[in-house]
């Protein structure tokens, strides 16, 4: 909930136009999957899964 408002402050901030709004704060809240998924996957699952992570 912190991330969301802190990326609707930031798209407030920064003047983003409406169309693009909802696609900057998706972006900024959900930036951890790459981050925190990819490794964790990797370990659990192998390299096999990497194209699923990025799909998802």
């Amino acid at each position: 909930m912190i991330g969301y408002v802190l990326a609707w402050l930031l798209v407030k901030v920064l003047k983003v136009p409406k169309g693009r709004r909802g696609l900057m704060i998706t972006g900024i809240n959900f930036a951890n999957t790459v981050f925190i998924g990819m490794p964790l996957n990797v370990a659990l699952f192998g390299s096999l899964s990497q194209p699923y992570v990025l799909v998802y």
